[in-house]
């Protein structure tokens, strides 16, 4: 039988409403803090409430990190969440997961925010800046839109050497070059804003988008034959391409170099001249924690800011 309150104020000797009120960290006046250790150390023995919870009202900490990003519906999301958990769990760290999606209001992920705090979290992990910054609690910005004037704790996710090598490739394989990604995309500006290249085609697709290969397949079958390199924001909608491009004309895939963003994908045909880029998620987790860790260990230091720079490496492609 489980332990409640009453038994624990009962073994104590004191009334029902000093145990609550210790247990729920809130001030009360009339308790000593010897009382106070002694009402959180038969709680964590006798399993009256969670351990976690008395450990951290002892301890000063929960031991949970907040992580709100988008639904991981984008291939590497996934990978990112399940290796960000396993990362945490070496350090005694249990992640706490916000998703959000297209429809979400600024208010609606503010007030997730806000409920983060009130859960007690150690420090927040966020993939966008919606205010937060009045907050005490330590939050690291993944920047992948590199807002270089953000005074405070960032990862920086550099795309540039990575949009270079892609046009690069386009330029020594020639012909016309196409892109397929969600509006907004931060690498699509950035091709964009490159002046010595125009692309011939963008195709908007969200992440796991329903019919995505149909509808690129459809796009580029209405132009002339000709040799393309298409850049790939999400390797789902590069699969999904891929069967239709298989399905309906095989023989046409030999005109096709597809640069992929977002990562190697043993599901892609062997056959595909495919360049990807490599897999920096492990590596923008690794820095995400990395700067969490050092400033919830001391938030007075001053904004913490780390780097990552994904690359492109080829692979299954004749380079030509």
């Amino acid at each position: 039988m489980a332990v409640t309150i009453k038994d624990l104020a009962r073994r104590l000797n004191v009334s029902t409403s000093v145990v609550s009120t210790v247990l729920n960290g809130k001030k009360y006046c009339g308790v000593s803090d010897e009382l106070r250790k002694k009402v959180l150390a038969m709680a964590e023995e006798l399993k009256c409430c969670p351990n976690a919870n008395a450990r951290a009202l002892r301890c000063g900490r929960s031991d949970l990190i907040g992580v709100m990003m988008p639904v991981p519906v984008i291939r590497w999301y996934s990978q990112f969440v399940t290796y960000f958990q396993q990362k945490l769990q070496k350090k005694g760290k249990t992640a706490l997961f916000f998703f959000w999606n297209a429809s979400s209001s600024r208010a609606e992920q503010r007030a997730a925010y806000d409920r983060m705090i009130g859960y007690g979290v150690d420090g927040i992990i966020l993939w966008d800046d919606f205010g937060f910054r009045d907050s005490p609690t330590p939050t690291v910005i993944y920047n992948e839109e590199l807002q270089l004037d953000l005074d405070y704790d960032r990862v920086d996710v550099h795309w540039d050497e990575v949009i270079r090598q892609a046009l690069e490739v386009a330029s020594l394989r020639g012909g016309k070059i196409g892109m397929v990604c969600c509006e907004g995309d931060r690498k699509l500006k950035s091709i964009q804003e490159n002046s010595q290249f125009a692309l011939d085609m963008v195709i908007y697709c969200d992440g796991g988008e329903k019919n995505a290969g149909q509808k690129i397949w459809e796009k580029l079958n209405s132009q002339p034959n000709d040799v393309w390199t298409l850049f790939f924001a999400n390797v789902e909608n590069l699969l999904s391409f891929s069967l239709e491009l298989f399905r309906h004309a095989p023989d046409k895939a030999k005109d096709y170099t597809f640069i992929n963003f977002e990562g190697f994908s043993e599901e892609l045909p062997d056959s595909l001249n495919v360049i990807s880029c490599n897999s920096h998620w492990q590596e923008l987790a690794d820095a995400l924690i990395d700067v969490l860790m050092e400033k919830c260990k001391n938030p007075e230091l001053p904004p913490i800011r780390r780097d990552v720079y994904p690359q492109l490496v080829i692979k299954n492609t004749d380079g030509k």
